[in-house]
């Protein structure tokens, strides 16, 4: 079974599938309030033999969604349509992520009614070590 969802909407500020490349770098989520949901995406990817560490804060100190409406979901390799789930975050509790390889991908879903903070996702290639997550 997929858990791939096809998205057709889409903002100029909410980009789908942009990708990212490098031994380090770092993106800002926008911050999107409207009428109607939105999600966003970002593929990583860093050398081939290599895997992404991933760090990620908020604007907000205490983030946390009710029924996880607004929520970053990590696949660990390059698409969610064929990657395992790495991680579902609806509250920062934890920040600090590992892909086992050197591909990750990464959404945003926006809710239709309310703010949302700004996300910052910093991320560094590093050599493989067994361990997922930090």
């Amino acid at each position: 079974m997929t858990h791939c969802l096809y998205i057709i909407s889409l903002t100029d500020a909410c980009r789908i599938n942009e990708k990212i490349s490098g031994v380090k770098g770092h993106f800002v989520s926008p911050r999107y309030w409207g009428r109607s949901k939105k999600t966003c995406s970002w593929m990583i990817s860093v050398p081939n033999n290599k895997q992404i560490h991933l760090n990620i804060t908020t604007t907000w100190r205490n983030f946390y969604s009710p029924g996880c409406d607004f929520k970053i979901v990590i696949y660990d390799g390059s698409s969610r349509c064929t990657s395992p789930l790495l991680a579902k975050l609806c509250e920062i509790s934890k920040n600090k992520f590992k892909s086992k390889d050197n591909r990750a991908f990464i959404e945003i879903t926006y809710p239709y009614y309310r703010t949302v903070p700004e996300f910052y996702v910093f991320f560094t290639a590093m050599e493989k070590t067994n361990s997922k997550s930090k």
